[in-house]
């Protein structure tokens, strides 16, 4: 159909250090690079914790805030990395008219 296909390298990231277990990590997040450019051309974070939201939930007041959590605590820390990828993948074409 014409539209550019583009190489990309992909890495991510979690705030928290783990071996082999405890994948719990309250946020990660994922980058999609050009491969020849080297620019980035897609990134996302995942979190599951909002300070305003916990806070809320013991003080019963209700406030109008931003929330940055966009990841549910029963989806699993593992698959953030992955979710931020396919995301970067689907929006590719809407935001540059390339895929990746």
């Amino acid at each position: 159909d014409g539209t550019p296909l583009v190489a990309v390298v992909a890495d991510g990231s979690w705030c928290k250090r783990s071996y082999r277990t405890m994948y719990n990590s309250p946020s990660g997040m994922a980058a999609l690079v050009g491969y020849r450019t080297r620019k980035v051309l897609f990134m996302g974070v995942k979190n599951k914790f909002c300070a305003t939201c916990a806070r809320t939930k013991t003080e019963d007041k209700a406030k109008n805030h931003q929330c940055f959590k966009n990841w549910k605590s029963s989806d699993g820390s593992s698959a953030m990395e992955a979710a931020v990828v396919v995301e970067g993948f689907k929006e590719s074409e809407r935001m540059y008219g390339i895929r990746y």
